[in-house]
C-alpha cells in the first residue's frame, strides 16, 4: 500500500516515450533484454538516482477498468471503482517518489514469474478493507 508520494522536482525528472518494435524485438525475450540493458545504462549515468520503466506514467489517462472487490459478482446496475492498469518494473515506485507504507514492493521474482502483483493506495485500502490488511 502506498502513502503520499514525495514531491519530485520537475527539473530533476526525465521521462520519455519509447516504442520497442521491429524485427530485432519480435520476441518477448528480446524486448526484456532491451529494457534490462536500457535501465542499466540509464542508472549508470552520472547524477541518476533511480531509473525505471512503466507502460504509462501515473495520471496519463488511459482506459479505466472495473474493479471487483474480493469475490464480488458484477452487477450492471451497480457503480464500481475504476482502475487504470500500468505495467512497471521494480524501481518504479521509488523513482516516482512513492513511499510504501505496508506490504511489499516489486521483486525480481515477480518479473521472472510474470506474477500479477498489485499496489494500491491508502484511500482504496481504507475504503474497501477498513481495519484489515488489504
Amino acid at each position: 500500500m502506498l502513502g503520499n508520494a514525495q514531491a519530485l522536482a520537475a527539473e530533476d525528472t526525465l521521462t520519455a516515450g519509447i516504442a520497442v518494435t521491429g524485427p530485432a524485438y519480435g520476441t518477448e525475450e528480446a524486448r526484456v533484454a532491451f529494457w534490462k540493458r536500457f535501465l542499466e545504462r540509464c542508472a549508470s549515468l552520472p547524477g541518476v538516482r533511480e531509473a525505471a520503466v512503466a507502460s504509462e506514467l501515473p495520471m496519463d489517462g488511459g482506459n479505466a477498468s472495473t474493479v471487483l472487490i474480493d469475490d464480488e459478482t458484477y452487477n450492471s446496475g451497480k457503480s464500481y471503482p475504476g482502475s487504470r492498469k500500468r505495467s512497471c518494473r521494480r524501481g518504479f515506485l521509488p523513482a516516482i517518489g512513492a513511499r510504501l507504507i505496508q506490504g511489499r514492493g516489486f521483486t525480481p521474482e515477480d518479473e521472472t514469474r510474470r506474477a500479477q502483483v498489485v499496489v494500491i493506495n491508502r484511500a482504496m485500502a481504507r475504503r474497501y478493507w477498513p481495519g484489515q490488511d488489504p
